[in-house]
């Protein structure tokens, strides 16, 4: 098969994955008496990346790929979180807390006495206080507790992950900005302690490094696919952030970092991507509703799944597992720090940098 029925496939099968999406909503929920709101702002969460995927393919098509790579960026991060707004029971949440003057004590005092008291509590082991994760002061008055929480539960008992709330409800971006002199100057109601729980909000959940390390947290990631994780990160961001490639307007093969690249290489990478984004997509939400719907109408996605796993089975993502010519490489990489530099190796499948390469590699 030549590279063009390779890159003709993938488009096809990336294409069918968006239309199919859009079937999602009724045939899980087929049968469901009554819905609720959490599995509408699913079903919109993914509506929203399946339209992105396919200005993805429309971008790629028209040889922008660093405009391809930079909304593959977006998608990948927002499919990390989308797996922890289904899967993840264990959550951190700041909280900001405030004493008052009364007793004959200042609202410092107050302060401190109970701070010093839940530190001791934590200390000597009482299980109310084994929750907390980290304490510490804001100016006179307050103080801030990290918790660290497991299960939230919905009214018919089903357990809905804390990350769905602190998306939709909790997590206002432009409240941790309200800091900034040339802001702060207007607000009449600014509140430092709204502005502190808004960043460290921010901190906990929505940064990348919190997102992997809440994936790790709930064990939906094991530690060598935080590290494969990573690279793609680094990869995608680099389209986004100052660097020769960002700043390359037609970026594609001849310049740079990938001088013996070409385009067809790039397209099929970015369509690989697609593959094993739409798997994971449809993948975390029919495993949901394969347990709480039983008349869910799965059958199509099974199908289809299949099909976006097998065609990308030659892309060693995150996810799945390394091919052969994987595993020459790091035998080969391994063998010479071992036999060459005299360095200790491990058990360890050694990954690739560069997922352009990679493949370019790959395809000899």
């Amino acid at each position: 098969m030549s590279i063009y029925d390779i890159i003709n496939e993938l488009e096809e099968i990336v294409k069918n994955g968006c239309q199919i999406s859009e079937d999602l909503d009724f045939d899980l929920t087929f049968g469901q008496k009554v819905g609720n709101m959490y599995d509408t702002d699913l079903f919109n969460f993914l509506t929203s990346e399946f339209q992105t995927m396919s200005s993805v393919i429309e971008l790629t098509n028209s040889g922008k790929f660093k405009d391809a790579f930079i909304l593959l960026r977006t998608i990948f991060e927002m499919l990390l979180y989308f797996w922890l707004m289904v899967e993840a029971e264990i959550y951190y949440i700041p909280q900001v807390l405030t004493a008052k003057a009364e007793n004959g004590k200042s609202a410092q005092e107050n302060r401190d006495f109970i701070f010093e008291r839940w530190a001791k509590k934590k200390r000597e082991g009482d299980k109310k206080y084994q929750h907390i994760i980290k304490m510490k002061k804001i100016g006179n008055d307050a103080f801030e507790v990290i918790y660290r929480n497991s299960g939230l539960y919905g009214d018919s008992g089903e357990m809905i992950p804390a990350y769905y709330f602190l998306l939709q409800e909790r997590y206002h971006p432009t409240e941790k900005l309200a800091d900034l002199d040339s802001i702060k100057e207007g607000e009449i109601y600014s509140n430092d302690k709204i502005i502190k729980f808004q960043k460290d909000l921010y901190k906990f959940n929505f940064t990348f490094s919190s997102i992997i390390f809440n994936l790790l947290e709930n064990k939906l990631i094991s530690k060598p696919q935080d590290d494969y994780i990573k690279v793609h990160y680094n990869f995608l961001s680099k389209f986004v952030h100052p660097t020769k490639d960002a700043a390359d307007p037609n970026f594609q093969s001849k310049r740079y970092g990938y001088p013996d690249v070409d385009e067809e290489t790039i397209k099929e990478l970015i369509l690989l991507y697609l593959c094993r984004i739409q798997y994971l997509f449809f993948k975390i939400i029919t495993d949901r509703f394969r347990k709480e719907n039983k008349q869910a109408k799965i059958e199509k996605y099974i199908e289809l799944m299949q099909n976006l796993n097998y065609s990308s089975k030659h892309f060693w993502f995150f996810d799945n597992e390394p091919t052969p010519f994987d595993l020459d490489i790091s035998d080969t990489r391994k063998h010479l720090k071992k036999n060459i530099m005299k360095q200790h190796v491990s058990d360890t499948v050694v990954y690739y940098e560069d997922p352009l390469v990679r493949l370019k590699q790959f395809r000899g």
